[in-house]
């Protein structure tokens, strides 16, 4: 419940203020989190050492939750019992430096709203070596406030509101659309999936990381099953998937629970060499798109 990105997307967002604006925005308004002294361990690590994907996001996650915690009055939860909140959007970037030599060292996170609108929020949210205060990634989330009963958005709670005040009259940022249909000339792999019991969360939806565990389980089904001499995708080898990822985008457009089956699409665009794309559907309905950047 709780997308990815080409260096030449996120020089466009720099060139349209994105990143600049909600590092600013953040950086005044941000929290320190306690996010109970969570280490990295050696299943977070690809066979090459970095970071898996999916880590980021669950840790990002954990941010997030104890985040709005602690900036929320203790009678904001006990006041809102129909609503509950989506991702509908997450972009993230990845330090480069950040190998499997750092798993004894502490992380916590910092958390902000950088923006409120009638049913949407944006959080911003760091994760920082304890020790050498080293910023692991950073990650812009846009969050859609629903009603539990109809499962529409609805407007965002006014404690809520009240709560991060600062960002009720900012500017509504603009995150990068992956609804671009396939091209004749793309590259093309595609796999079903079963979600099973790890991958959903308390409430039995299947947990936004999830989709990027996936991700990586479809492009490694993808050289498993294919000899070497019948490859579809020209650049991405098995040695760049365990490499350094740069950043990850994702969109999120419906609810996948334990026991679904989702036919996943991978695709590659020639004229972005690192850039491996996917798409989620369920029953013929799109509920994920994503891109890994392993530039």
């Amino acid at each position: 419940m709780f997308k990815i990105t080409a260096m030449l997307q996120r020089v466009q967002l720099k060139r349209v203020g994105l990143i600049d604006m909600l590092t600013r925005m953040a950086s005044t308004n941000s929290t320190k989190v306690d996010i109970g002294g969570k280490k990295l361990g050696k299943e977070d690590f690809n066979e090459a050492g970095f970071i898996r994907p999916s880590r980021h996001a669950l840790l990002h996650e954990k941010v997030r939750i104890c985040g709005s915690q602690s900036a929320l009055p203790e009678d904001y939860y006990s006041s809102t019992k129909k609503e509950s909140y989506f991702v509908r959007h997450q972009q993230g970037f990845v330090d480069e430096n950040i190998t499997s030599d750092m798993i004894s060292e502490p992380i916590y996170g910092t958390y902000s709203i950088t923006y409120i609108g009638t049913s949407s929020i944006v959080c911003h949210s760091k994760l920082i070596l304890e020790k050498q205060q080293k910023c692991i990634s950073t990650c812009i989330v846009q969050v859609i406030c629903v009603n539990l009963e109809s499962r529409r958005p609805c407007p965002v709670p006014k404690l809520f509101t009240d709560a991060h005040s600062y960002a009720a009259h900012a500017q509504k940022p603009n995150f990068p659309d992956l609804s671009e249909t396939l091209k004749s000339s793309d590259e093309i792999y595609s796999k079903k999936v079963i979600v099973g019991d790890d991958d959903v969360d308390v409430n039995k939806h299947m947990n936004q990381a999830s989709y990027f565990k996936f991700c990586i389980d479809v492009a490694q089904s993808y050289f498993r099953s294919r000899p070497n001499t019948d490859k579809i995708l020209t650049y991405v080898t098995p040695y760049i998937l365990n490499g350094q990822l740069r950043g990850y985008i994702a969109q999120y457009f419906g609810e996948t629970q334990r026991g679904d089956e989702l036919h996943y699409t991978m695709w590659q665009d020639l004229k972005q060499d690192h850039l491996l794309n996917f798409e989620a559907k369920k029953q013929n309905n799109v509920v994920f798109r994503g891109q890994l950047d392993f530039n």
